[in-house]
C-alpha cells in the first residue's frame, strides 16, 4: 500500500481491511469497516465512474466519493461503503421472493430516473467475435430508453431489510434499452441459483420469476440479444 498517495493513504492508514474477491475486473477493491478503495489501471473508466456518481447523488443510492487521486498510471478512487447485503447474498438467495421484491423495487427505481479479448471469446454458435457482432448489427431490436445501471448484476446491489441501500458499478450508467438491465438481471440470477456462482443450487428457483415481481411479460428474444451484446462489452 506505499503507493496509495498521501491524499487517500490518511483516510485508511494502520486500518483493517479485506480484499474483494467477487467480480471479474482486474481491480483491486480493498474494503475497510466505513471505506472502500478501488484501484485500476483504466484511468478513464474510473474517471466516468466518479462523474456518474456525483450525478447519481441524491437520485439513487450511491457511495460517496471521498477521494480520487491518479498516481503511477493507477487510479485510485475512496468512497464510503454502502451498507447491507449483496443481493447475491446466500441470504437472498433462500429467501428468493424477498430477493425478487427487491428487485422490482430497483428496476422502478432507476427507470424513473429515465432521464475482448479474442482468446477468451465463447459463445455457443459463434465462431468469432466479429460473427457475433455482424449479426448483432442486423438483429436491433426496438429501443426502449431507459436510465440504465448498465451492470445490474446482484453482486452490484446492496439490500438492507425491506430497503435498497446502493449500487455499486456504475461507470456504465447512462441512457440504454429498458431490457439491458432486465437482461443482465435474469442472467446474474440464473448463474448464482443454478450454482455457477458460489457453487450451491436452488432448483426449486426459477429465475422467469423476475418478470412476474416486474409486472411485464418477458421478450426473451431482446433478453436474448443484450445477453449477448454483452459478450462483446
Amino acid at each position: 500500500m506505499d503507493s496509495v498517495p498521501e491524499r487517500i493513504l490518511k483516510y485508511i492508514r494502520n486500518k483493517s481491511y479485506k480484499l474483494d474477491n467477487i467480480g471479474f475486473s482486474d481491480s483491486l477493491i480493498y474494503i475497510y469497516d466505513n471505506v472502500v478503495l478501488k484501484i485500476e489501471n483504466n484511468i478513464e473508466q474510473t474517471k466516468e465512474t466518479v462523474n456518474m456518481i456525483k450525478w447519481l447523488k441524491n437520485k439513487i443510492p450511491v457511495p460517496e466519493v471521498i477521494c480520487h487521486e491518479v498516481s503511477n498510471n493507477k487510479s485510485y478512487l475512496l468512497m464510503s461503503k454502502v451498507n447491507g447485503k449483496m443481493a447475491c447474498d446466500n441470504f437472498y438467495l433462500d429467501h428468493s421472493d424477498k430477493l425478487l421484491l427487491q428487485l422490482s423495487k430497483v428496476f422502478k427505481m432507476i427507470w424513473k430516473k429515465g432521464m475482448i479479448d479474442v482468446n477468451s471469446f465463447n459463445v455457443p454458435g459463434y465462431s468469432n467475435p466479429k460473427e457475433l457482432l455482424l449479426w448483432l448489427e442486423n438483429n436491433k431490436p426496438d429501443y426502449e430508453p431507459v436510465f440504465s445501471h448498465g451492470d445490474l448484476c446482484l453482486p452490484n446491489i446492496f439490500i438492507e431489510g425491506d430497503n435498497i441501500k446502493g449500487f455499486i458499478d456504475l461507470g456504465d450508467s447512462g441512457v440504454s434499452d429498458k431490457w439491458f438491465d432486465i437482461a443482465l438481471c435474469y442472467k446474474s440470477l440464473k448463474n448464482n441459483f443454478n450454482g455457477t456462482f458460489g457453487g450451491k443450487i436452488y432448483s426449486d428457483f426459477d429465475p422467469n420469476l423476475l418478470f412476474k415481481a416486474l409486472q411485464i411479460q418477458p421478450n426473451m428474444k431482446k433478453i436474448q440479444y443484450f445477453i449477448l451484446l454483452d459478450e462483446l462489452l
